[in-house]
């Protein structure tokens, strides 16, 4: 009796064994067991796994970021208006960043761009656009557009010897030459100052740009731009710094200027959006204020006998002619 409770309780040991060492699938109903095997279920698995850890991490990714376009639309919108006013064989001169994409829109010729942005002609733009005087502007671009890198190559035996054959250009450009100014060189004027400021000479240079004041509010003519208070009134800021002058712009032109009796200070150029509100203020010292690129650009203050109005987008673009001496009946 007892060997054949031994043997029939192997026996049920084995049975179970059996059961429990089956493969897990045995206990899954054949239908669902086929269904899981099937290829489309295992493209449907490993598609919608990656689906949900695309889906798991794009949060944590610039998927969803749109960047904006490098050139302002509403600048690039001036673009347009300067190739209806300008002659097809024309050239523009203006700061390279946006040379090529000039050329892209208007289809003109640019004095230099990205890739000429390290020749000789970027200090002489430069040193044009810091410049007080309209003649040399004048006078550069002319030398620029008849001689080029070549001719500041050949005359480059001494820094005088340069400067002169600069200043006194011998020939005249056959085809029209245009200025065009842009909203973004304000933020770039101190790249200007820095390059166009260079000592021929002895070396170094002495940049100097514009200074974005966030004002907030005025009240007793005294401005309030967050911890600066500018007193309108005396012509000081907190008091102790002196103003020389205060000058109001509305529509790239000078509508207003006080001038106060300090031989030493700022100016402050206050830009207005409309006669109740102010968009920019900016503090500057005279160089900047100076400037053919502010004066002409933002007071819209040029000389008649070197440059003619063609465009006035203000506060986008602005865009002048050239008047070149006339060629004389003599020339070919």
């Amino acid at each position: 009796k007892k060997g054949k409770r031994k043997e029939s309780g192997k026996s049920q040991k084995k049975e179970l064994k059996q059961e429990d060492s089956g493969h897990p699938t045995s206990r899954i109903p054949t239908g669902i067991r086929l269904w899981l095997s099937s290829p489309w279920f295992r493209e449907v698995l490993v598609y919608g796994s990656t689906a949900l850890l695309f889906f798991g991490i794009s949060t944590q990714t610039a998927i969803s970021f749109v960047p904006g376009p490098s050139i302002p639309t509403p600048l690039y919108a001036t673009f347009d208006e300067v190739s209806k006013r300008v002659p097809p064989d024309a050239a523009l001169l203006t700061w390279w960043d946006f040379g090529y994409a000039l050329t892209d829109a208007t289809g003109l010729a640019t004095f230099h761009d990205g890739g000429a942005q390290f020749s000789p002609k970027t200090y002489f733009i430069a040193r044009g656009l810091i410049s007080p005087k309209q003649k040399e502007l004048s006078n550069i671009t002319q030398y620029l557009a008849t001689e080029g890198n070549q001719g500041i190559s050949e005359n480059n035996s001494s820094p005088e010897a340069l400067m002169k054959a600069v200043r006194n250009p011998v020939d005249v450009p056959w085809d029209p030459v245009y200025l065009l100014f842009t909203a973004d060189m304000i933020g770039k004027y101190g790249a200007f100052s820095k390059i166009g400021s260079w000592n021929l000479d002895k070396g170094g240079s002495n940049p100097k740009g514009y200074q974005n004041l966030s004002c907030q509010s005025i009240a007793d003519n005294v401005m309030t731009c967050g911890n600066t208070k500018i007193d309108l009134n005396q012509g000081r800021i907190n008091q102790r710094v002196p103003l020389k002058r205060v000058v109001q712009v509305m529509g790239g032109r000078m509508i207003g200027e006080k001038k106060y009796g300090h031989s030493t200070g700022y100016t402050l150029q206050i830009i207005m959006a409309n006669p109740r509100q102010f968009s920019e203020v900016q503090l500057m010292e005279d160089d900047v204020f100076f400037s053919n690129f502010n004066q002409m650009f933002l007071l819209g203050k040029f000389d008649p006998e070197f440059f003619e109005e063609t465009l006035n987008a203000f506060p986008m673009s602005r865009l002048f002619r050239f008047k070149f001496p006339q060629k004389s009946s003599s020339s070919p």
